[in-house]
C-alpha cells in the first residue's frame, strides 16, 4: 500500500489555506529555533503551469475527467513508470485535490484552475517530496499537449527579489546542449553557483557577475530567495525561493503573503504572454484590392554571444526535446549563412516560422500560436545559450 505523504483532506480552499499556513510557521519555527527541519517535515510548495484549454467547452463533470487524463504519467521505455492520477473535485468549482501513487508513496497536488479569468494560468499546491513533484511534473509537461510550466527569465526573477528583501541566489548554465567533439554531445557538468547574504552583498556579487562578459554570458539565475512582507504588515511574511520553471518553495507566518507574492509574478507574467498574442502574431487579411499583414516577429539580438554553429543550434533547439520542446526541419537561407525553420510547437500543435543567423534570430508566431512559447524560448536560450541573449520592442526598450 502507498505511504500518504503530504495528504490532508479539504473540501475548499479556505481549508487549504489555513492547513498551509500552519505548514509554513511549522517549518519557519524550526529553522529559527533550529536551523533546521526534523525530518519528515516538508516545505510548502507552489506551482505556477500554464494550460492552453478550453475549459468553456466542457462540462462541469466533464473537466474532471479531462484532468484525469491530462495529468496521468505515461510510462516511456521499459524502466520509466507510469500513474494514473486520482482527481477528485472539492465543495468549489475548479478546485481539485490530485494524487498519484508514486514509489510507494501517495503524491498529493491541490490545484486550482480558477487563478484568473480565462482559467489559463494554474497554481498548484503541495507538501509532498518534492523531488518526486517535480518527476512528475517534468514528465507531464515533457509528454502532454497543452500542459507547461511558467518559464520566469532572469530579469523577471531579479525584479522580483528587488521589491522584496534579498536573501540569495542561484546561478546556473548547461551550454553542453550546444557542444560537440567528434560527432557526440559534451557531456559536462552545469556551472552552478550558491550564494546566501543580504541585498548589498547580493547586488555586489551580481555586479561583479556582470562586469565580466564571459561570466554574463554563462550564468543565468535558476532561483532567488527573499523575504515578502504584505504592505504595512511586516510582521505578516513568506521566506522565498522563486525558481525559474514557476515553482515556489515557502516557509514563514503568512499564507495571505505567499499569495501575494504568487499574483505579482503571475500577473507579470500573464501581462507578458497576453502582449506577445496580441502585438506579435502574424496575421494576413484581404480586401477587394490588396493583402494587408499586421504583427511583428520576435527578435533576438545576439550580437554579444553569437552561434558558432548554426547547425549544430537548430539540431537541438528544433528536436522536439525539452526544454524549447520545438520541432522543424532546417533549410538553408539563399545566402547559406543561415537557417529557415518551419516548426512546430509541441506545446499545442501550433506553427512558428524561423530564421536563424550567427546575430539574430527572428522568430514568426501565427495564428494560434501561444505566448508561453516565445517566453519558453527565451528562458531557456538564456540558461542553456547565454544571459546575453537581448530582445528589444519597435520602440527599441527591452522587452523582457
Amino acid at each position: 500500500m502507498a505511504r500518504q505523504q503530504g495528504r490532508q483532506d479539504v473540501e475548499n480552499r479556505e481549508e487549504l489555506y489555513l492547513y498551509l499556513e500552519r505548514k509554513m510557521q511549522h517549518s519557519y519555527e524550526q529553522l529559527r529555533d533550529k536551523g533546521e527541519v526534523e525530518r519528515g517535515t516538508s516545505f510548502v510548495k507552489s506551482f505556477l503551469l500554464e494550460c492552453d484549454w478550453k475549459p468553456q467547452q466542457l462540462e462541469r463533470r466533464d473537466e474532471g475527467n479531462y484532468l484525469c487524463d491530462l495529468l496521468s504519467v505515461q510510462a516511456e521505455g521499459k524502466k520509466r513508470k507510469s500513474s494514473d492520477a486520482h482527481v477528485v473535485e472539492t465543495n468549489e468549482a475548479g478546485f481539485y485535490t490530485v494524487a498519484w501513487a508514486w514509489n510507494k508513496e501517495t503524491i498529493t497536488l491541490y490545484l486550482d484552475t480558477i487563478s484568473d479569468s480565462n482559467r489559463r494560468f494554474w497554481r498548484a499546491y503541495s507538501v509532498s517530496s518534492a523531488q518526486y513533484l517535480d518527476d512528475i511534473l517534468n514528465r507531464l509537461v515533457d509528454s502532454k499537449t497543452y500542459l507547461d510550466r511558467t518559464w520566469l527569465w532572469s530579469g523577471l526573477l531579479e525584479s522580483t527579489q528587488k521589491e522584496s528583501e534579498p536573501r540569495g541566489f542561484r546561478f546556473e548554465h548547461d551550454r553542453s546542449f550546444f557542444k560537440k567533439e567528434n560527432n557526440e554531445y559534451v557531456n559536462s557538468e552545469p556551472f552552478s553557483l550558491k550564494f546566501s547574504g543580504s541585498q548589498r552583498e547580493s547586488r555586489l556579487l551580481w555586479d561583479l557577475m556582470n562586469r565580466d562578459k564571459e561570466l554574463a554570458t554563462q550564468t543565468s539565475l535558476a532561483n532567488v530567495r527573499m523575504k515578502y512582507s504584505r504592505p504595512h504588515a511586516r510582521e505578516e511574511f513568506t521566506i522565498e525561493t522563486l525558481y525559474f520553471n514557476g515553482k515556489f518553495t515557502t516557509n514563514g507566518t503568512s499564507f495571505a503573503a505567499h499569495q501575494a507574492l504568487i499574483n505579482k509574478v503571475q500577473n507579470a507574467y500573464a501581462n507578458k504572454v497576453y502582449q506577445i498574442e496580441s502585438d506579435y502574431i502574424i496575421l494576413t487579411t484581404a480586401d477587394e484590392t490588396k493583402w494587408h499583414v499586421t504583427g511583428n516577429p520576435i527578435v533576438f539580438d545576439l550580437s554579444e554571444s553569437q552561434i558558432e554553429d548554426v547547425d549544430l543550434f537548430c539540431e537541438v533547439v528544433f528536436s522536439g526535446k525539452m526544454p524549447f520542446k520545438l520541432w522543424g526541419t532546417p533549410r538553408p537561407t539563399s545566402s547559406g549563412e543561415g537557417r529557415s525553420v518551419l516548426a512546430v510547437d509541441l506545446h499545442n500543435g501550433a506553427k512558428l516560422f524561423f530564421e536563424i543567423y550567427p546575430e539574430i534570430i527572428c522568430m514568426y508566431l501565427s495564428m494560434g500560436a501561444c505566448g508561453n512559447t516565445a517566453i519558453r524560448f527565451y528562458t531557456n536560450l538564456q540558461r542553456t545559450f547565454s544571459r546575453l541573449v537581448d530582445v528589444q520592442d519597435d520602440s527599441g526598450n527591452q522587452f523582457f
